[in-house]
């Protein structure tokens, strides 16, 4: 008979790796942690804030390219403030000088 693999004690009939639910429950778990604790050795390059130019290091499945969310809000603001004063300036010229493009 089988050993099972948390508690040691015999695997009944019918089962593969485990002689209970709870043992079961238990391998889950420490599967799922290790996985989520596996620290790889290649260091993370740092990657530069679009905004500050500040250098910080973001995990591999983030999409992150500021330092934090004050940076990222200063960003859309500049940006959004940038494409409305072109809109703004370019309607009045328009205006203005009789200018139809």
């Amino acid at each position: 008979m089988k050993t099972c693999k948390i508690c040691g004690g015999e695997v009944p009939h019918g089962r593969r790796s485990y002689c209970s639910d709870d043992c079961y429950i238990i391998a889950n778990r420490n599967r799922a942690r290790s996985q989520y604790n596996r620290v790889s050795n290649v260091p993370l390059p740092p990657i530069k804030c679009l905004n500050c130019g500040k250098e910080f290091i973001k995990q591999p499945s983030s999409k992150k390219i500021y330092c934090d969310t004050t940076c990222q809000h200063e960003y859309e603001h500049k940006q959004k403030y940038e494409t409305f004063s072109f809109a703004f300036t370019r309607e009045i010229h328009t205006i203005r000088f009789n200018i139809h493009s």
